[in-house]
């Protein structure tokens, strides 16, 4: 959810890994217009298949007027296959 934002104000998000070793997994931009600084909005960037080149620790980045807001940090585990074993 975002404030304070005056206008029509661009808003990008970018998935990484921790260290930003990689490219970015993930990254997008829109434009959000707020009626006026009190308004809260919500943004939504739908993003299908993200596929992790490993586990470890990721950051959403999110950014707005061109400015860093703030961090999410994410953990990604590697999950075992959950298919049922075969009958014998």
């Amino acid at each position: 959810m975002l404030t304070d934002g005056y206008g029509e104000t661009p808003v990008r998000v970018r998935l990484v890994d921790a260290e930003e070793a990689r490219p970015p997994i993930f990254e997008a931009e829109t434009v959000v217009n707020f009626p006026d600084p009190l308004t809260v909005m919500e943004v939504v960037f739908p993003q299908f298949n993200v596929v992790f080149p490993e586990e470890g620790e990721y950051r959403v980045l999110p950014f707005g007027a061109g400015g860093f807001l703030r961090e999410h940090r994410l953990d990604v585990l590697l999950m075992e296959d959950s298919e049922p074993p075969a009958d014998s």
